[in-house]
């Protein structure tokens, strides 16, 4: 009897263990994917977005908002994305930067700066028009600076924060530089039109122009229609006396 009922109590006391434990996964669920949220913003005036995609949670709270700051300036141009990853696995690191910025941008003009935590490197890949502001020789030098800070200092705050401050700096220089180039356009567009215009009057007055020979040629033509014909009839004289004196 008193078996029976040690066995009850065990059996009770695993129950009671087994509901405590699915009571603790799902809040251990939560807390894991409140680490791992990502951090956004989006502009208002462009609908592109900055998203921080930190899985491997490298960054702090305050890290992840100090280069949210950062990155809000790019999406002026296009989407900005950062994200962590534990390895490329068996893909190049080029192959899988361009895997990983098909699957992050959903924009039609985006950057992604990747930290691929295996091998220790970033990646910098841009497209549609910031690949205009960074191009790919550009996009190589910055992601090897990245990679060497990290290297150096194995700070994961550090490289992310140089590379999208570079690509900020472009953003703002091509910013600048918009006004200008529209005004040189205009310019461009008003000399060659006056260009144009002074082509045209110069050859309708080619067209107009008389020349020498035919001038000459017209004043021959009009003094033989204008010659006059004389002609003899008779001849008179006119008589004058002497005064007396």
């Amino acid at each position: 009897m008193m078996g029976n009922k040690i066995w009850m109590t065990v059996l009770l006391a695993v129950f009671l263990c087994g509901l405590k434990v699915q009571a603790a996964e799902p809040e251990s669920m939560q807390a894991a994917a409140a680490q791992t949220e990502n951090v956004s913003y989006t502009n208002p005036s462009t609908g592109y977005q900055a998203i921080i995609m930190d899985e491997m949670n490298t960054l702090s709270e305050e890290e992840k908002e100090e280069l949210l700051r950062i990155m809000e300036p790019i999406t002026r141009y296009g989407q900005a994305v950062y994200k962590t990853v534990t390895s490329s696995g068996t893909f190049g690191a080029n192959q899988y930067v361009e895997i990983q910025y098909g699957a992050s941008i959903s924009a039609d003009s985006g950057v992604l700066v990747l930290l691929d935590l295996g091998s220790g490197t970033f990646k910098v890949r841009c497209g549609g028009k910031m690949e205009r502001i960074i191009d790919k020789k550009l996009a190589k030098t910055i992601s090897t600076s990245a990679t060497n800070a990290f290297a150096q200092n194995g700070q994961t705050i550090t490289p992310p924060k140089y590379a999208f401050e570079q690509v900020s700096a472009r953003v703002e220089q091509a910013r600048r530089a918009l006004p200008v180039k529209y005004a040189c356009n205009a310019m461009l567009a008003l000399i060659i039109a006056m260009l144009i215009n002074f082509v045209l009057v110069e050859r309708l007055s080619q067209m107009q122009k008389t020349s020498e020979q035919e001038l000459m040629d017209n004043v021959i033509g009009y003094s033989r229609h204008g010659e006059v014909l004389i002609e003899y009839l008779t001849r008179t004289e006119t008589y004058h006396p002497r005064s007396k004196r």
